[in-house]
């Protein structure tokens, strides 16, 4: 009898082991997946084909650029891979997909973002310091900005803004390189023409001033507003609302000596994202001391 019963142990055992064997080399043979290929094409909102964009294939599968007409294409793929656009400047939709077998409508949209992140009811919120703080001061110092309206003409596009908060007046005087805004109502305005940019200045009973500030893109060495600001080069700035690259933007010819002097950085594709002005004595005044006013970015919302 326990012949019988240790045999039967041992074809159990055996039985057990070749089963074993069998669904694991089941799912081995499962896992393996064939190579397949993936195609599609990469439009703007009127259907036509944005060339020049790379795209990222997770899992170490490389790249692939679309041609001039929109079209890409990948072969080679394995198991589950994530397809992602980009290309600097534009926003795709879906930001990715996922794709686990052969197909050839992998497709996405593009919409290309404005250089200053100007769109119909963008807005920046921006908070506000004062070094050393002001005896007075009791209330938190914010200022906003906002486009209003947005109008279509001949020659470019027109975005009218308004500035709103407790430092309208430093915040008027970064983007218009004016002291301060007029007793007069003021109508504020950017202007994209192509590349360019244009300040638009309209004060109640005066002619409109119309002054180029830049053409996008901007780089080290260009300089904004004619010659007033010079693009010295990109730094990392920290704000509430997250991590920037931005372009550091300084008065022309400024140096530690100067009574008055304005920095500001550019972000690209969201705008300005900080800015200092820094106004020290004037040379034999003892009675003043240096006051740093910054202006940095604590939300931006762009429709």
């Amino acid at each position: 009898m326990k012949r019988v019963i240790n045999g039967l142990r041992l074809a159990a055992c055996i039985a057990v082991v070749v089963l074993l064997f069998t669904t694991t080399s089941g799912c081995l043979g499962g896992a393996i997946s064939q190579p397949y290929s993936v195609s599609g094409k990469i439009t703007d909102p009127d259907g036509n084909g944005i060339g020049g964009v790379a795209i990222a294939f997770s899992g170490r599968f490389g790249t692939a650029t679309t041609s001039d007409d929109g079209k890409w294409a990948k072969d080679g793929l394995k198991g589950k891979v994530t397809v992602t656009p980009t290309k600097e400047g534009w926003k795709f939709t879906p930001g990715s997909k996922t794709v686990s077998k052969e197909a050839s409508n992998v497709d996405f949209v593009g919409s290309k973002l404005d250089y200053l992140g100007l769109f119909e009811l963008s807005e920046w919120n921006y908070n506000v310091t004062i070094e050393p703080p002001p005896e007075d001061e009791l209330n938190e110092l914010y200022v906003s900005v906002a486009v209003d309206s947005v109008e279509e003409c001949e020659d470019g596009t027109y975005f009218y803004i308004s500035l709103e908060g407790s430092e309208v007046a430093p915040a008027y005087h970064v983007l218009t390189g004016q002291p301060e805004p007029p007793e007069e109502e003021v109508m504020l305005a950017i202007a994209r023409k192509e590349d360019g940019y244009y300040l638009v200045i309209q004060v109640e009973g005066q002619e409109s001033i119309e002054a180029f500030l830049f053409e996008a893109p901007l780089e080290a060495g260009d300089t904004i507003m004619g010659e007033l600001f010079t693009v010295e080069g990109e730094e990392s700035i920290a704000t509430p609302t997250g991590r920037f690259k931005a372009l550091r933007c300084a008065l022309a010819g400024s140096d530690e000596d100067d009574v008055e002097r304005i920095t500001f950085w550019l972000a690209p594709y969201i705008g300005l994202v900080k800015a200092e002005i820094v106004n020290s004595p004037s040379p034999g005044d003892e009675n003043s001391e240096t006051a740093t006013l910054t202006i940095i970015l604590e939300s931006y919302a762009a429709q």
